[in-house]
């Protein structure tokens, strides 16, 4: 009785793994999608990294990825940055 019930809640558990894993692939996805998208629109990219590569960072490392890309390309840090460039050529 002991090793049915235990074996049953082993392959669920291994469902909900493989349904987590699944769903972190497809926002993983979503997002990297997203980030290729919009580097492609970009004029100029933070670290001068084209926008595949962009996206395979976020991709890879999922919303870490996705939130190092905002932070360089659309947080108050980046437009310091830009208003510099733009201070320094002129």
């Amino acid at each position: 009785m002991l090793e049915s019930s235990h074996l049953a809640l082993s392959a669920s558990g291994g469902l909900w793994l493989l349904i987590i894993l699944a769903l972190h692939f497809v926002i993983a996805g979503v997002a990297a999608i997203a980030v290729y998208r919009d580097a492609e629109n970009r004029q100029l990219l933070v670290l001068n990294l084209p926008p595949l590569w962009w996206a395979a960072v976020t991709f890879l490392s999922s919303l870490a990825g996705l939130l190092v890309y905002w932070i360089l390309h659309f947080s108050t840090l980046s437009r310091a940055n830009d208003s510099n460039v733009e201070s320094q050529s002129e």
